[in-house]
């Protein structure tokens, strides 16, 4: 069963429900991460033999956020089923850390040789299954021919349209060659130019030469070596461009930075917090500053209160 769970194709709408468990019956830490997958919170509400459970939601939507009733007062299954309803939309979620070559889709990290270098996995947009997942050594002098030149030819060929998660690990800058050009113009990166050999990088990006608006979807996060950075994107499966929304990158250290949608939200930083909030409608930015290394003052000025609706994003 736990199998069974974990291939289901992200986007594809399940149902879950109990029927009549046995005195003994568990749920299991394996069976309970395979029903994350699903949306379930069952890991903090546990089912039990003497509970009713139901579940409707797509595949690959963040736990907890899908209609989903656990009963323990007998069984309720009809007056369960009555009240869920699938209401949220079919989404893929791509999340890639470094300095450690972490690439995650909807949760479950993505098999590969990933090393020192670039690691780079390309996924369909339409039903996020994994297109490739390569690994190119550009920290190495004696690889010839450069596997810079590979990256290049192998993001060139891709669809226009395919999401791209690149981490990387070690000295990647060293022999970047050509594969600098390609972040630059074919993923849509910001920082790329600047990006050295004692940084960590990570992007997440539609590709596409020289994208514009709401054709190019991305994050991208940078940090010096020893900082760990982090990319986080969503996108509704089969239809990628359609209210894209907003996309958010958050550095803290020596870099600080809040990026809203690939644009600097904070025109200064302070010591303590910094905290941008975004009008979910206008997608306007908002900067706040509460300096917790001063005055008590400045802590409770940290209560202050944000509309309904307001997106936040601090460090």
């Amino acid at each position: 069963m736990i199998a069974d769970i974990i291939s289901i194709t992200a986007g594809t709408l399940v149902v879950i429900f109990t029927g009549a468990p046995s005195q003994d019956f568990a749920i299991s830490d394996n069976l309970a991460f395979a029903m994350t997958t699903c949306s379930a919170k069952v890991t903090i509400n546990p089912i039990t033999s003497s509970s009713s459970y139901a579940l409707i939601g797509p595949k690959g939507s963040p736990s907890g956020s899908v209609p989903e009733i656990l009963s323990y007062t007998g069984p309720k299954l009809q007056e369960t089923f009555q009240t869920c309803q699938a209401i949220c939309p079919h989404q893929g979620c791509i999340q890639c850390f470094t300095p450690e070559p972490y690439i995650l889709i909807n949760g479950l990290p993505v098999s590969g040789t990933f090393g020192p270098g670039l690691n780079v996995v390309a996924i369909n947009p339409t039903n996020s299954t994994v297109i490739m997942s390569n690994n190119y050594d550009t920290t190495n002098a004696a690889t010839q021919p450069r596997p810079s030149i590979h990256f290049t030819s192998d993001i060139k060929a891709l669809p226009q349209g395919t999401i791209v998660a690149l981490s990387t690990l070690g000295a990647a800058g060293t022999y970047l060659g050509t594969a600098r050009d390609t972040i630059t113009n074919y993923l849509g990166s910001k920082l790329m130019t600047s990006f050295t050999s004692n940084q960590s990088y990570c992007i997440i990006s539609t590709v596409g030469l020289n994208l514009t608006g709401d054709t190019r979807v991305m994050s991208e996060c940078i940090a010096s070596a020893s900082s760990y950075t982090a990319c986080d994107l969503r996108f509704p499966l089969k239809s990628l461009y359609t209210n894209t929304g907003l996309t958010f990158c958050v550095t803290s250290g020596q870099q600080s930075r809040i990026m809203v949608n690939n644009q600097s939200a904070l025109p200064t930083t302070t010591n303590g917090i910094n905290l941008v909030t975004v009008d979910a409608a206008s997608g306007a930015a908002s900067p706040y500053y509460f300096n917790t290394s001063g005055s008590d003052a400045q802590c409770r000025c940290c209560t202050t209160s944000f509309k309904h609706s307001q997106l936040v994003s601090l460090y």
